[in-house]
């Protein structure tokens, strides 16, 4: 048994494992730190911009199965993936666990089932290429009935990955469900995975390694060759991805966030960088004011207007009582003494319009109620805001005045490391890059 101050998880994503060359990449990853004991895999993803995903393949052809139809044809899809990466990595043992998939489908085992297939199959062809030892993530994660984890798992977790010299290669994107089958995550799952192993093991990292060499401080496809964002904190990251910001998994946060592990992003193809770490603190630098930026378009703002809103006690429950009748998820923009704003999704929206301007009026007399549709949001987090707040709202204000973008809404959250505009929906890329150019 070898002692380890430092354990490392390390979960490779799809693109990081989308063929043989790319797994004989990670695997050299994992064998140049004798710490990443621990390594969870996803299933292969795209080779090119035009190819399908594993993950997808095994769904249609689970579909086709469900339905009585012919699927031998789309599962050979799957299998000669799999086929090529076993010939190529001398893993013939591939052959026979694609049989077992084929039998499950062709025995109905459920999507879940199916669709966690491209993961385990990888964890197997990655574990006996890298000479490791493949622990099916089922033995380790149990889920609840709502979907979320057990705490059982990171006693089972604890118990059965112990640091040796042998690599632990586990599975991502499922685990066992209370009635014993296989339940499967969001899409993007085998972040969540990786971010349960490392606190099962008390990891003094988790490293996600993906095919970008960190966090960008704003979408690429708006922004050319944004900064990469060296720390940021789990907060922060938290509100980039709620609002837009394609980053991690945002259920894989918590299970860090409660131990404290950082998070490292790094890029499979350029090992060298040092890419982002995500962790509780961090130092602000003088002068900085945001640390990045994100948006979303397809909001609506619901903006209810009564004089002496501020004076009357518990109107503000009435309003909410309203939209968790109707089932809408919102967040509240301030307005005035004598307004609020309430934004929920398009979506979310659709149809209940009317119904919720009279709600709302039956609730709130003598009120006016305007809803503003094709609204965007654009998300300015950094925990300097705080401290810099009136030069920031001057500055990202000129900015937009200056690209001739009206702000219809504005938030600044009671934490004070974001600040929420809205503006319109078809405007949202331009303010993005008009916010850019002044504050970052």
């Amino acid at each position: 048994m070898i002692e380890h101050d430092r354990l490392v998880v390390a979960k490779f994503g799809g693109s990081s494992l989308a063929d043989a060359q790319r797994i004989k990449n990670a695997a050299e990853i994992v064998r140049s730190n004798q710490d990443r004991q621990f390594v969870v895999v996803s299933a292969p993803g795209r080779r090119f911009p035009e190819d399908e995903k594993v993950t997808d393949l095994l769904l249609e052809t689970n579909r086709l199965a469900v339905e009585g139809l012919p699927f031998d044809q789309a599962f050979e899809k799957v299998a000669d993936r799999f086929s090529s990466i076993g010939r190529q990595l001398e893993c013939h043992s591939v052959l026979d666990w694609l049989e077992e998939v084929h039998k499950g489908l062709g025995t109905h085992r459920g999507e879940d089932w199916v669709a966690s297939r491209g993961e385990w199959l990888m964890a197997q062809v990655f574990a006996s290429f890298l000479g490791g030892s493949f622990v099916d993530a089922t033995s380790l994660i149990r889920l609840k009935q709502d979907g979320k984890i057990d705490p059982l798992s990171y006693d089972l977790i604890s118990n059965q990955l112990k640091p040796n010299t042998v690599h632990y290669v586990i599975p991502g994107f499922y685990g066992l469900g209370p009635s014993g089958a296989i339940q499967t995550f969001a899409r993007g799952g085998t972040d969540i995975t990786g971010a349960i192993i490392a606190k099962g093991v008390n990891a003094s990292v988790y490293e996600n390694w993906t095919d970008v060499d960190g966090l960008r401080a704003a979408d690429p496809r708006l922004i050319d060759n944004p900064k990469i964002i060296d720390k940021i904190t789990y907060k922060e990251i938290r509100e980039l991805g709620y609002r837009g910001a394609d980053v991690l998994q945002k259920d894989s946060i918590h299970p860090v966030f409660e131990t404290g592990i950082p998070i490292n992003i790094r890029n499979t193809f350029n090992p060298g960088h040092p890419g982002t770490i995500i962790s509780r603190e961090r130092t602000i630098a003088n002068g900085e004011g945001i640390i990045g930026i994100a948006g979303r378009s397809g909001f609506a703002a619901i903006q209810i207007e009564k004089f002496g809103m501020n004076e009357e006690h518990g109107i503000a429950g009435k309003i909410f009582d309203v939209f968790r009748q109707y089932d809408l998820p919102f967040e509240i923009a301030p307005m005035g003494l004598d307004e609020m704003s309430v934004i929920v999704t398009e979506e979310e929206l659709n149809g209940k319009e009317l119904e919720l301007a009279a709600a709302l009026t039956k609730a709130v007399e003598q009120t006016n109620i305007q809803i503003l549709r094709n609204l965007g949001l654009v998300c300015l987090v950094g925990e300097g805001i705080r401290k810099d707040i009136d030069r920031i709202l001057s500055e990202f204000s000129s900015a937009l005045a200056d690209a001739n973008i009206s702000i219809r809404t504005l938030s600044y959250g009671t934490s004070g490391n974001n600040i929420v505009v809205g503006v319109d929906g078809d405007k949202l890329p331009l303010a993005i890059r008009s916010i850019y150019r002044t504050l970052l």
